[in-house]
């Protein structure tokens, strides 16, 4: 028997965590709504492969998992671009008591 060690086993390749991460994701989605096929596989391979190079992959798994989890709960973006509005202020060399003009509009 091995001696016990205070650190935590991490494999040397990502595989295992895509799959342990993918398995976490599957058993989230029981009995919610429903997920396109090969959706947790790409949403889980993406989380794990964006955090493996870092140095200390200690906690891969778990910031993997959240990271799915996340981007699965993420309401869709709307199609149409948001509407944005520009507020431009001319200002005149002016005094005390002087008006400022304001015009603004949408874009």
């Amino acid at each position: 028997m091995e001696p016990a060690t205070p650190f935590a086993q991490v494999p040397t390749t990502p595989e295992p965590i895509i799959a342990q991460v993918r398995r976490q994701l599957d058993d989230d989605a029981r009995g919610g709504a429903p997920v396109p096929p090969g959706v947790l596989d790409r949403v889980a391979d993406d989380a794990v492969r964006q955090l493996w190079p870092s140095r200390v992959k200690t906690f891969v798994p778990v910031l993997a998992l959240r990271t799915a989890r996340e981007r699965l709960h993420k309401p869709a973006v709307a199609s149409s671009p948001p509407e944005v509005t520009f507020t431009a202020v001319s200002v005149a060399e002016s005094g005390p008591g002087d008006r400022v003009e304001e015009t603004s509009g949408p874009s």
